[in-house]
Parts: C-alpha cells; sequence; structure tokens
C-alpha cells in the first residue's frame, strides 16, 4: 500500500482498453494523479518490479490535453516523452518517466484500489 491505495501489477500483458477489463474488481487502472503518488509509484518499481519494462497507467490524451482515468487534466509537472505523438501513456524502461504509446501495444499494467478507512 502506498499513500492509502493498493496496487495490482500484472503479470500478463494487454492493449490500454483490454487492461481496463482485465483490473480486478472494485480497481480500476492506476492513475497516480498527484506528484507525490507517481513518485512513490516509481519508486516501488525500482526497488521491486525492475524487470519489467513498460507498465500501462490510466493517462489518455484528449483534445491535445492529457487526463488521468479521473479525468483530472495533466498539468505536466513531469515531462511525458513522445509528448502528444500517441493516445495512452505507460511509465517506461528504467527511469519509469511517463512516455506516450499506441493504446493498442501490449504492455504489463498497474491497477489501484482506494483504500477505505
Amino acid at each position: 500500500m502506498l499513500g492509502g491505495i493498493c496496487y495490482f501489477f500484472s503479470s500478463e500483458t494487454a492493449d490500454q482498453a483490454t487492461a481496463k477489463t482485465k483490473c480486478p474488481a472494485t480497481s480500476s487502472l492506476a492513475f497516480p494523479s498527484s506528484g507525490g503518488e507517481l513518485n512513490s509509484l516509481v519508486d516501488y518499481i525500482k526497488k521491486n518490479k525492475a524487470d519489467v519494462d513498460n507498465w500501462y497507467v490510466d493517462l489518455t490524451m484528449t483534445n491535445k490535453k492529457w487526463y488521468w482515468g479521473d479525468r483530472v487534466n495533466y498539468m505536466g509537472a513531469i515531462d511525458i516523452y513522445g509528448g502528444d505523438n500517441e493516445l495512452c501513456a505507460r511509465l517506461r524502461g528504467t527511469t519509469y518517466g511517463l512516455a506516450d504509446c499506441p493504446c493498442s501495444t501490449d504492455y504489463n499494467f498497474i491497477c489501484q484500489y482506494t483504500v477505505q478507512t
């Protein structure tokens, strides 16, 4: 659990639309919409999941703007590699920075549960 959110890391790959349907019940594709949440998630991946190079998160482009799955506009506090060439995003490579990608490419994916206290 990171900051009140539990994450599920898939062992299988899927395109982004399929990944959204494969998240376990009561969870959704991860949308770490604050800088702190994203940094915590990336730190965890680097320490525990570094054997996977690409992870889908729920960040998509609509009308040349990036939006998290909760429809919060991504303000660009962290650059997105590639910028606006594709409509989906992933955490990529050894740094797990955000990068645009085709939505049809198969990657591992991260789902999130919000913990109710």
